[in-house]
């Protein structure tokens, strides 16, 4: 079977390579031209190919990274809503426009280095957790339509980080340090807020109000700031004050103690269905917020078309608008959407950010 590997130049997506060309799969390396520091990582992954004897090439998707990735991170930042730009990424360029070149060259299918499994049957595709827990990215496929999964193959979703690098290490290959996995791919040397600025991203001052509407100081824009955000306020109180809503129509940041940045709910929309049966309403689930934070249990309080409304059995702190949500049944995907708005107690403010 002729595969197309998406090549980072990292250790993983080199593993992946390895273990698909020692599996008797013809392997073609892909290496996406994404923005200007992919020219570093372009040289790598060519003596990486040359090493491990696979051909490579060079697949220029820059104006539609441009276009779909970093546009859109832009765009949410300056509503005020914290953005998940590698699934947007996964799902349009690598099994979107990558995907599309991988097989207009005549490959099969196509792979990638992330910790995650697809089981592929007559039914459907499924994707699944990495048996490396630690390492588990499966996360950041969950947007990937199903259709796209049916031509996906994730080598080392059965295998742990630690074999991975022994896999390379064996080879005699070494990888540059700053060749690995990175955050942001498209963000170096800066912080997130002089990126912003540096693209043109300008949100106008207003204030800094307490729960109560109180105002305690000013901003100079909305785009410095998240929900649960403690540091760099720019405000003094008596007690540790935490950012549990942002309004992107008035330019206003809401700051409260830490018991305001409980929600109890979410409300998620676009919301992808990868999962062997539909999701129904009163189905308990364990979700994750946020590719860090481990899942926790929820109820599917409302399922209707593509928008799921989710209740947390216990409340959960530092869910922000614009993250993805994303379904487990035991190891198996359900599906991820996009959060859109946060719900509280009853006389606890919400720590939504009000959509423009």
């Amino acid at each position: 079977m002729k595969v197309g590997v998406a090549m980072s130049g990292g250790v993983d997506s080199t593993a992946a390579a390895l273990l698909l060309k020692e599996q008797g799969h013809d392997v073609v390396g892909l290496h996406i031209y994404m923005h200007e520091y992919s020219r570093y990582s372009w040289g790598v992954v060519q003596e990486i190919a040359h090493k491990i004897g696979v051909p490579v090439s060079l697949v220029d998707l820059r104006s539609h990274f441009r276009e779909m990735v970093i546009g859109r991170f832009l765009s949410e930042y300056a509503q005020g809503r914290t953005p998940s730009p590698c699934l947007v990424c996964n799902k349009l360029i690598k099994m979107g426009l990558l995907r599309e070149h991988a097989l207009s060259l005549g490959c099969d299918m196509v792979a990638t280095g992330h910790y995650a499994r697809v089981v592929h049957t007559a039914r459907n595709s499924l994707l699944l957790k990495g048996v490396d827990v630690a390492k588990d990215q499966s996360y950041f496929l969950a947007m990937v339509p199903r259709e796209s999964l049916a031509a996906l193959l994730l080598p080392l979703g059965s295998i742990t980080k630690t074999q991975t690098r022994e896999i390379v290490q064996n080879m005699g290959i070494s990888i540059p340090r700053s060749a690995d996995s990175q955050e942001l791919c498209f963000i170096h040397g800066q912080t997130y807020k002089e990126y912003l600025l540096e693209h043109g991203v300008m949100s106008a001052p207003g204030p800094i109000v307490d729960v109560h509407g109180r105002v305690l100081g000013e901003h100079r824009g909305i785009m410095g700031f998240t929900v649960g955000q403690r540091k760099g306020l720019g405000i003094s109180a008596p007690h540790p004050l935490y950012v549990v809503a942002i309004d992107s129509q008035t330019h206003t940041i809401v700051v409260g103690p830490v018991e305001h940045t409980f929600v109890d709910s979410i409300d998620i929309e676009q919301f992808n269905e990868l999962g062997e049966r539909p999701v129904q309403p009163g189905e308990v689930f364990r979700v994750k917020v946020r590719s860090t934070s481990a899942p926790v249990s929820c109820t599917a309080a409302a399922v209707e078309d593509t928008v799921l409304t989710l209740r947390f059995h216990k409340p959960q702190r530092g869910v922000a608008p614009g993250q993805a949500a994303v379904l487990y049944r035991e190891d198996e995907v359900v599906g991820g959407g996009w959060i859109y708005a946060t719900k509280a107690n009853e006389g606890v403010l919400s720590g939504r950010a009000f959509r423009a």
